[in-house]
């Protein structure tokens, strides 16, 4: 958090400085004229401060300033000595704080900053909502788009309505804010461009996603695009799988999001941190101090843990300290923050592993760009990990096809036909680079299967085929410890359910399967029916074809499917 304060009084300076520095709140003591300089509008701050009855600016025509100028929320904050309460609403964004002694000041910047978070949360919440809604507003001045997309959405669980212009649909937002807009760039009255700029000017505390169609994907136009306020585009033609799955990629469940625990028990260090932290769109946890904050770090795991060292109950050291003695949380990235930088704390901190020792008071965007190293480190090291042990289970998927050479070729082949799949569902690179890893390993399983079972040329028994299913729960169990593959378990684990909920190894059906899975389960059945066996002579691609189509709603996704045969048009085979 930064505050900029208008303050003649040299007594008042005196107050407030010491006040911000041991509350960690960065401040600087700026002359009015500063506000009007382009480096201002540059590095706005969270706050102007000024006093009460100075004669250097009028702090309501300040505000109205601020919310005319700045598209970024600016509060104004009037100090005053004569106030009857700590803190004083006058109007949005602009608040009254009584300063005649420390704990009115304390009182009244505390709610100040509760404030602050609260704004923080209603702005994830109302997003969280509206994202719910599933509301899509399409604009585009064809009427045959606007019929052809409504019937790509039909039945998808998706509302969407349509506008033909900038204009009809900067009504129909004022009315109804949707959860995403897709628009197009060429339009009368007001083009894309400029819808894309009215909004984000109109709507800076809504950060809802804008997707542009656009026939012309050139570097110039994506770099406009981007500049006037788009998330991202769609080229068209539009297609139903295109469509749908970039959407989709909007809708999706968010992966986890990094969880920063501080402990501390000054409530003021809690709520700015807790505001920075949600700023960077992390998750904050708190606690007053350090059993508190143990319990938590346990229930929670969380990816980095930021502690005062002098609290009741439990020190920050002891708290590390019991950290480092519990296997689940051990290595978790712990940060100091204290008053004190004496060199036995900082050797104290050192011993106990303790990555980073923050003497107060301290720039919170220091501690924003540590946690994010932490935090891409992690991720370095999960990929490291990953590069390494899946070099041997290649060796082990190597093995697995030596043993049995009827299906030599199988995790090659699904691997490709699954990439290729995920290529022409528009999912984004990393999507794409996810269910080729899960397709490679997908029959790692079967590793643990007997060879008199495995290689048994005729037809299963009962029992045998129970066996056999179980390769997919003995793939997660050859998996599970490798942290990086984490996500693509689900995937590996799901691969033989069906759509219509029966298939193994848990009967889930339709949507509720993996994305991943629904692909590599296409995949998987068309090499299954076009390779050979010792016990039948594979069919041909239009005759796998033709059964892909006939099970598509039933065994198959129907996009993973028509995604796939969309593939074998394109290449000419079918």
């Amino acid at each position: 958090m930064k505050g900029y304060c208008i303050v003649n009084s040299q007594k008042l300076r005196r107050h407030l400085h010491a006040y911000f520095e041991n509350s960690n709140i960065e401040h600087v003591f700026i002359e009015v004229e500063t506000i009007f300089e382009t480096n201002f509008r540059k590095q706005l701050p969270d706050f102007i401060a000024l006093e009460k009855d100075q004669k250097m600016i009028d702090p309501a025509k300040l505000n109205r300033l601020m919310k005319t100028l700045f598209k970024k929320r600016v509060d104004v904050l009037l100090f005053s000595n004569v106030s009857e309460e700590p803190f004083t609403i006058l109007e949005d964004d602009f608040y009254e704080i009584d300063v005649s002694t420390s704990d009115q000041l304390s009182k009244g910047f505390k709610t100040y900053i509760s404030i602050k978070n609260l704004h923080i949360q209603e702005k994830i919440h109302r997003e969280n909502n509206l994202k719910s809604l599933k509301r899509i507003l399409f604009v585009d001045d064809s009427s045959l788009q606007q019929k052809q997309v409504e019937m790509i959405f039909k039945n998808t669980g998706y509302h969407v309505i349509f506008a033909s212009n900038g204009v009809e649909a900067m009504t129909l937002i004022e009315n109804t804010m949707p959860s995403l807009i897709i628009t197009d760039i060429e339009m009368p009255e007001m083009d894309g461009y400029s819808l894309c700029r009215t909004i984000r000017d109109k709507y800076s505390d809504i950060t809802v996603p804008i997707i542009v169609t656009t026939s012309i994907a050139d570097e110039h136009t994506l770099e406009k695009t981007y500049q006037m306020g788009a998330d991202d585009f769609i080229a068209k033609p539009l297609t139903e799988v295109k469509l749908i799955n970039k959407v989709n990629q909007y809708f999706q469940k968010k992966k986890r999001q990094e969880k920063i625990l501080v402990v501390d028990d000054s409530m003021m260090i809690q709520n700015v941190l807790r505001l920075g932290i949600m700023r960077n769109g992390y998750e904050a946890l708190i606690a007053g101090d350090g059993e508190e904050g143990y319990k938590i770090a346990c229930i929670e795991h969380p990816d980095v843990i930021i502690t005062d060292i002098n609290m009741p109950n439990l020190s920050g050291y002891d708290l590390i300290e019991r950290i480092r003695n519990t296997p689940e949380i051990e290595s978790t990235p712990c940060m100091i923050m204290s008053s004190s930088d004496g060199k036995y704390n900082q050797k104290m901190a050192e011993s106990l592993g303790v990555e980073k020792y923050f003497v107060k008071p301290f720039q919170i965007d220091h501690v924003m760009h540590q946690i994010e190293h932490y935090i891409v480190e992690k991720y370095r090291d999960y990929m490291m990990e990953s590069k390494y042990m899946l070099s041997t289970i290649n060796a082990l998927i190597k093995a697995l096809e030596e043993r049995d050479a009827g299906t030599k070729g199988h995790t090659e082949r699904v691997t490709i036909f699954s990439g290729e799949i995920a290529k022409q569902m528009n999912l984004s690179n990393d999507e794409v680079e996810r269910v080729i890893l899960a397709a490679k390993l997908h029959d790692i399983g079967k590793i643990g299967i007997k060879d008199n079972i495995l290689l048994k040329k005729g037809e299963l028994t009962e029992s045998e085929y129970r066996i056999i299913k179980d390769h997919c729960k003995m793939g997660w169990g050859i998996l599970a410890p490798i942290k990086s593959l984490k996500d693509i378990l689900p995937v590996i684990y799901h691969h033989h359910e069906r759509y219509d909920g029966k298939g193994y190894p848990d009967g889930l059906i339709g949507d509720d399967i993996p994305l991943g899975a629904r692909i590599i389960a296409v995949a998987d059945t068309f090499d299954a029916i076009i390779s050979d066996r010792p016990y039948r002579k594979g069919q041909s691609v239009k005759v796998a074809s033709e059964i892909i189509e006939k099970n598509i709603g039933r065994q198959f996704c129907p996009l993973a499917a028509n995604a796939f045969l969309n593939v074998l048009r394109e290449r000419g085979e079918i």
